[in-house]
């Protein structure tokens, strides 16, 4: 069985990146007994987390598309479904523009 060098290495990022946030995310509300909406602010309403969640969606969104060719149809659904809920994400968790 061969496997893919660049699919190896997004799965290791989207691992890393899952750990980060179930480190940053579920670890304050159980050691520190923050609310769940305390929590989730200080977790998107930063520049730098809102790209590293924007990194993390990419990579998931990308990950498909390092297999093998054979179920091509099936990859353009989900990268399509997944598409759709990043920017769905990225509008729920960017900060309301002001005029």
């Amino acid at each position: 069985m061969k496997i893919n060098v660049l699919f190896l290495i997004n799965l290791g990022l989207v691992v890393f990146f899952s750990i980060g946030a179930a480190y940053f995310t579920l670890l304050p509300m159980v050691m520190l007994d923050a609310s769940p909406d305390r929590v989730v602010s200080a977790a998107t309403q930063n520049f730098p987390m809102i790209g590293l969640w924007l990194i993390y969606f990419a990579n998931i969104v990308f990950l498909p598309l390092n297999l093998k060719r054979q179920t091509k149809k099936l990859k353009i659904v989900y990268v399509a479904f997944l598409l759709g809920i990043t920017v769905f994400v990225v509008i729920i968790l960017s900060p309301p523009i002001r005029l």
